[in-house]
């Protein structure tokens, strides 16, 4: 269970209710992992969104400020819930979302769902290419990544000689160069977020990365 609406800083949950609306009323994700606050909120002016925020030093801020950032540039357009507000007051990065009833997708072969799904995924390529500006670099989050990849791999206690000489070559073939394009893309799918494979929506970079 992530931090709850009762153990944010008053100072912050006063803020969220400032701008947005007395809360009434809060709930917890029905399903999936969140690393430090994810929380639905009922507001007494019948709004209702999704509060996700964590301290800044907490090992998650880096990703929370990037998505924080792509909300603030996100054409219109896009077909996302809209982030109606944010903060990095109060030692916090907080964002708010409208919270949008959803479900999740059906990509058995024959099912509705899928065309729908190509679709919506060209459309998105179509809407964030180019990329919009102000976006942290994909390129800069996976170099990011390497680096702690080859700090594993110094440790000679981690793995077997054999399986670490693979995962070398691996490394030392990859060119983050080769990631530079100028759409927004979602970096972090997982079945645990939404079921699909390649889609755009937090870094430029080319148009299909998964």
């Amino acid at each position: 269970m992530g931090i709850q609406w009762e153990q944010l800083p008053q100072q912050l949950r006063d803020d969220v209710e400032t701008h947005l609306g007395v809360v009434l009323k809060t709930a917890a994700p029905a399903r999936g992992h969140v690393p430090a606050a994810g929380i639905r909120l009922l507001h007494e002016n019948r709004r209702s969104t999704w509060l996700k925020a964590c301290p800044a030093r907490h090992p998650i801020a880096r990703i929370y400020e990037r998505e924080r950032q792509v909300g603030l540039v996100l054409p219109v357009a896009v077909p996302a819930p809209r982030m109606q507000w944010s903060s990095t007051a109060h030692g916090w990065i907080a964002m708010v979302h409208t919270f949008v009833e959803g479900r999740q997708v059906d990509l058995t072969p024959g099912s509705l769902d899928v065309s729908t799904v190509l679709a919506e995924i060209a459309r998105l390529g179509d809407l964030l290419t180019p990329c919009p500006p102000g976006v942290p670099s994909l390129s800069d989050h996976i170099g990011n990544l390497l680096g702690r990849a080859h700090a594993i791999l110094d440790d000679q206690t981690v793995m077997p000689a054999g399986d670490r000489a693979m995962y070398a070559d691996v490394l030392d073939g990859f060119d983050v160069e080769a990631l530079k394009g100028d759409t927004l893309l979602h970096f972090a799918l997982h079945p645990g977020v939404l079921r699909m494979v390649g889609s755009p929506g937090a870094g430029p970079s080319m148009f299909m990365f998964d």
